[in-house]
């Protein structure tokens, strides 16, 4: 007969305890990963250069025609990309991250909830900075090979040659985000707080599907529309990073609900109480 669990080992057992580690863990994984973010070194289509973290924590240059299957998977379950487009230091992309992730976790998506790295932002930082115009065409050429890699994470061919990790390669279990391809946020000034950032749609279209009328919102701004090649007219608008984040999931109308819950990272409630 199995011998009764001390109070110790019940303690580690207990459904709460292990939640709060998972939580803890997350956050911790996200703040590992904004403090060592892709950094975009040159965007040339000809030259392009990007230093990505390896799961080593190590830097390897890539251009996007490089990027693999591994790579892509730290992209998926995102809701969108936030490229630092100033020189900042590590302590404001720690200031943003806690500021997402404060507002991201009582409105987070309940079906993938705090698993498979899922979360509002994936960190990026273009250095030097760039214009906007070039910052779109790159983002485009990003998804393109994003969404051919997201095949290649499923394709069988990948399991064979990772066996491994096999059982984790599973269909459905990563997956781009449709937001991830449509919006992305940009991060152009240290005063954050004050300035807000932008928030990028790939057209009118979306821009209105997301809830963004500037007629009708005091808190935005117009920044400026334009054509990039191959793409319809790109809309760009300034806004509080609150108010972006609640843009970005406009459409999934449970993620916009008020919620108020316990997070065992920041040991404090974060959100504010569902409307009856």
């Amino acid at each position: 007969m199995a011998k009764p669990l001390t109070a110790m080992q019940a303690a580690l057992q207990d459904p709460k305890h292990l939640r709060g580690c998972a939580e803890e863990y997350h956050y911790e994984a996200q703040r590992r990963s904004w403090l060592r973010p892709f950094i975009i070194q040159s965007i040339s289509p000809c030259s392009e250069t990007l230093e990505v973290p390896n799961q080593f924590h190590k830097r390897v240059a890539k251009t996007i025609a490089q990027l693999d299957p591994d790579d892509c998977r730290q992209f998926c379950w995102k809701d969108c990309p936030i490229y630092c487009n100033t020189s900042v230091n590590a302590m404001v992309h720690v200031e943003i991250l806690e500021f997402v992730y404060r507002e991201w976790f009582p409105h987070r998506d309940r079906e993938r909830d705090i698993s498979f790295d899922s979360f509002f932002g994936k960190s990026m930082r273009f250095y030097p900075p760039v214009d906007m115009a070039e910052m779109v065409s790159f983002h485009q050429r990003l998804c393109e090979r994003l969404a051919m890699l997201e095949l290649d994470v499923l394709a069988p061919e990948y399991t064979k040659s990772h066996p491994k990790h096999g059982h984790v390669r599973e269909r459905g279990l990563f997956k781009l985000r449709e937001t991830f391809c449509n919006l992305f946020m940009v991060a152009d000034h240290k005063d954050w707080r004050e300035r807000g950032v932008l928030l990028v749609c790939k057209d009118e279209e979306t821009a209105t599907a997301h809830g963004i009328n500037e007629t009708k919102k005091e808190d935005l701004s117009r920044e400026k529309s334009f054509e990039v090649e191959d793409m319809r007219s790109t809309c760009v608008f300034r806004m509080s990073v609150k108010r972006a984040m609640q843009a970005v999931v406009f459409r999934d109308g449970d993620r916009g609900r008020r919620r108020r819950e316990y997070n065992e990272a920041f040991e404090e409630y974060l959100g504010s109480e569902d409307e009856s």
